[in-house]
């Protein structure tokens, strides 16, 4: 026997340090190890997952799946005791935090189905005292204005996007901007650069009219800080394809 058997016994029967774990499978250590894997599987997961639920939040059903989700996760949280509770008071509280969503290329979409060169804010329909272009739009219904050649289209701007009006750019005899005829200014005619406005009105409402023949005429209005940069937009897109020759 070699001299220095004893102490390699006594050093394998040495108990262990209190608050440690014995280092095999399934150990602290291990379990350690184990979490920044669990949480890079859940962060790929959870991307793999946002671009579906995305998508499926811009459909109508998402309101139905929303709801029944909630009724679900109420139901558990009033059934179920721990942590399952918790879980499903947070399933509930993200399915009423996550609400439907707009499709951001619906303006697109639109505009390739009907073929538009141009597609602008319309703002708010407002009916005027003379023949309206368009008589059977309520006052104050939005819509979108689509220019397809020299022909403009009035779309509401809503879910279904239903053509409820139109006429052609010839017949506009006058284009107004708050009751004054607009006058496209280039970037290479202005006098003085642009300036930021320090102080936006964020009730700020500007009107655009368009003068049609035969005594008609369309008018829409548009609120909110930008009112008066949108209805010159639509107004510079119009005097543009009017002011083109036909063909």
């Amino acid at each position: 026997m070699r001299p220095d058997s004893g102490r390699r016994r006594s050093a394998r029967r040495r108990p262990a340090m209190p608050g440690s774990a014995p280092n095999r499978s399934g150990g602290f250590p291990e379990a350690l190890s184990g979490l920044p894997r669990a949480a890079m599987g859940a962060l790929f997961s959870l991307a793999m997952v946002l671009p579906g639920l995305r998508a499926l939040r811009r459909r109508r059903a998402w309101q139905w799946l929303r709801l029944g989700t909630v009724v679900v996760a109420t139901a558990g949280a009033v059934t179920w005791a721990g942590w399952w509770r918790v879980l499903a008071v947070a399933i509930a509280v993200g399915a009423l935090a996550l609400r439907r969503t707009g499709d951001p290329d619906r303006e697109r979409r639109l505009q390739r189905l009907h073929g538009a060169q141009y597609f602008l804010n319309g703002g708010e329909w407002r009916a005027s005292g003379c023949r309206s272009a368009a008589p059977g739009i309520p006052s104050g219904t939005a819509l979108h204005l689509l220019l397809r050649g020299r022909d403009l289209m009035l779309l509401t701007r809503n879910a279904d996007a239903k053509q409820v009006g139109g006429f052609g750019v010839d017949a506009i005899r006058r284009i107004l901007v708050d009751g004054r005829d607009y006058v496209p200014i280039y970037i290479s005619e202005a006098k003085q650069p642009p300036v930021r406005d320090k102080h936006p009105d964020r009730h700020a409402v500007s009107k655009l009219s368009l003068q049609l023949e035969g005594d008609r005429s369309a008018d829409f209005l548009y609120q909110g800080t930008f009112a008066r940069h949108l209805a010159e937009s639509a107004a510079h897109a119009l005097f543009s394809v009017r002011s083109q020759r036909p063909g």
